[in-house]
């Protein structure tokens, strides 16, 4: 007479191998940013990608050669500069990366409600809310930041490229230690 638990132990080992082929076992590589700019919110998802993975090398390729960046004017009411352009763009954010590393940035962009794609070579995406944590070991520091982003684009050879980009935040909390995007950007 057989062992019932032995017919179900084969029968579930001889089962694996057809569970196991039906599997999608192609993994992406979770350190690489998946560019997509052929479309304005592949555009912005390429940015959030860059920062959160804390690459310099994409993040340079998002940005036209005119490309300026806006400060909160709570911010500039602070000390920062009223905007810089490219390069201080991509010192302020490769200082960044360097220091605290991929694994310590997590950011969120959330597009605005009722975003369409353009059918033009150019566009303005107003209110794309996000939330960025940089934790900066060394210091034992998270910084946090919070508000809204107004990007302009434009289309080039069929990819999108941002032209400006208007950190605004709109509130902030009394002694609260909330930042701007921007003031993260700018810190040493």
């Amino acid at each position: 007479m057989r062992n019932p638990r032995a017919t179900v132990v084969i029968v579930s080992l001889l089962a694996i191998p057809v569970l196991l082929a039906n599997c999608d076992t192609v993994t992406e590589p979770e350190d690489q940013v998946e560019s997509d700019l052929t479309t304005v919110e592949g555009a912005i998802l390429t940015l959030e990608q860059c920062w959160d993975l804390a690459d310099l090398d994409a993040y340079a390729g998002l940005f036209t050669d005119e490309f300026i960046f806006y400060f909160d004017p709570d911010d500039v009411d602070h000390g920062l500069p009223p905007c810089w352009g490219l390069q201080d763009e991509l010192d302020a954010a490769g200082n960044i990366f360097d220091i605290v590393g991929a694994n310590n940035i997590l950011i969120s962009l959330t597009m605005p409600d009722g975003f369409e794609e353009p059918e033009d070579d150019t566009c303005t995406v107003d209110g794309a809310a996000y939330e960025l944590r940089v934790a900066v070991p060394d210091e034992d520091l998270i910084y946090v930041a919070q508000g809204h982003c107004n990007f302009s684009l434009e289309k080039a050879d069929g990819e999108w490229r941002f032209t400006t980009w208007y950190d605004l935040v709109g509130y902030r909390l009394v002694g609260g230690a909330d930042l701007s995007w921007g003031q993260i950007k700018a810190l040493d």
